[in-house]
């Protein structure tokens, strides 16, 4: 991480149209100083920044993320960046990558199966096709592939099958499932009868 140890940073994943708050800490960079964070997300869309409040302690910067701003986030992968900028010194404090995670409530259209599970859906689907003997292009996500032998075919097949596999153990951001990693509040409950 670059200069700055910091409390917080955006969120490894969060749903569209939540509100996200993180905090900042530099002591070496203070607001008395006259620094000031910003931290910049980008996805698909235009960037967004995002200006840091210095802290009631004067140590660093809070950050939040607005429901609205976060719900004009498009879903997939954002890369962020957390500068630091004093006149026209620039300090990178931290980067990284979240995930936006679709608001189920909210999107049009809506497919729960993770990237790899689709791809072996689509290759399932064109199975028999290979199996009679034929070629067969399959399009997932927009990318498009053609079969042209049974062996290529079986190849790809093979290679989605173990991509689930990984993508389950690896636990994807907005798909639950993986053990280990923390998904909202999971809740039990027991029913009695009187």
């Amino acid at each position: 991480m670059g200069c700055c140890s910091h409390t917080g940073s955006p969120p490894s994943s969060w749903v569209q149209g939540t509100s996200v708050a993180w905090t900042l800490l530099s002591p070496d960079h203070r607001p008395a100083e006259g620094w000031s964070a910003s931290t910049v997300l980008r996805g698909t869309g235009a960037p967004l920044t995002i200006a840091g409040v210095p802290t009631a302690a004067g140590d660093g910067w809070d950050f939040l993320l607005t429901s609205t701003q976060s719900a004009a986030l498009a879903a997939g992968p954002v890369t962020w960046q957390q500068m630091l900028t004093r006149v026209e010194e620039v300090v990178l404090a931290s980067s990284g990558r979240s995930t936006v995670c679709p608001n189920i409530a909210t999107a049009g259209t809506w497919n729960p199966l993770t990237p790899a599970e689709r791809w072996l859906e689509a290759l399932l689907a064109i199975g028999p096709t290979m199996l009679a003997g034929g070629r067969s292009l399959m399009t997932v996500d927009g990318m498009t592939s053609q079969f042209r032998s049974l062996d290529e075919y079986n190849r790809s097949l093979k290679a989605a099958r173990q991509a689930v596999i990984d993508e389950k153990a690896a636990g994807g951001a907005c798909f639950p499932g993986a053990p280990g990693k923390a998904r909202g509040n999971r809740i039990l409950a027991r029913f009695t009868s009187p």
